[in-house]
């Protein structure tokens, strides 16, 4: 009601300047391109109002044309994050769930996010999945993350510099061995297993993320 009624009085003002300023009296001349006109003083005035209301809606238009893609991207850009957040909500529960198919889909999401510049906070228990996704790890521990650092850098960190071995010849059962990495090439005994032809595997012992959150954590994990 009160908008209603200032729209009237708004109107009425402007109604009553208007009608006051045709009625000034004396002319005003007016060219442009060639072409002149005498219109009365009031009449001029009204003539150059409107004239620059005209200039001014049209600048308005334009700037509104000129920036609608800026505009529309980053509406898009808002969906896609709104989008982006909400289907990793509900993806992240599918990873806590233990769904397979989703939790690949999940995967793939958070690399897509990370790609366009997007930071992900992952909290998980799942050193697995941490392994697979994360750039970056820490473990929290009494509220605080005194261990972070990527992945490879904290299995090797908290790794061990030995070579393990598994041999076994015929039917006899399998045995482990385990080489010091350091001048392994002068060991003997690895080198005579090497030849021997028995070996079934030979890997490094290199720490798993759960070995380093056991250790982190003091055995509370």
């Amino acid at each position: 009601m009160i908008r209603l009624a200032s729209w009237i009085i708004g109107s009425l003002v402007i109604a009553g300047i208007a009608a006051w300023v045709i009625a000034l009296p004396g002319t005003l001349t007016l060219e442009l391109a060639g072409y002149r006109m005498q219109p009365r003083l009031g009449t001029a005035v009204v003539i150059l109002l409107v004239a620059a209301a005209l200039v001014i809606a049209i600048w308005a238009i334009t700037r509104r044309i000129i920036g609608a893609p800026r505009v529309m991207a980053k509406r898009r850009a808002a969906r896609r994050r709104e989008q982006g957040v909400d289907a990793l909500s509900d993806a992240v529960i599918a990873l806590q769930a233990g769904d397979p198919a989703r939790a690949r889909l999940t995967r793939q999401l958070i690399r897509e996010l990370n790609a366009e510049g997007k930071t992900i906070f992952l909290t998980t228990h799942n050193m697995a999945e941490a392994d697979e996704i994360c750039h970056r790890v820490g473990f929290l521990v009494d509220g605080r993350a005194d261990v972070i650092d990527a992945p490879a850098a904290l299995k090797q960190r908290f790794g061990t510099k030995t070579l393990k071995i598994t041999t076994r010849r015929g039917a006899e059962l399998p045995e482990t061995h385990e080489f010091a990495l350091d001048d392994l090439a002068d060991n003997t005994r690895f080198m005579s297993i090497l030849r021997s032809g028995t070996i079934e595997t030979m890997h490094t012992q290199e720490a798993s993320l759960d070995d380093i959150f056991i250790k982190v954590a003091g055995g509370l994990a």
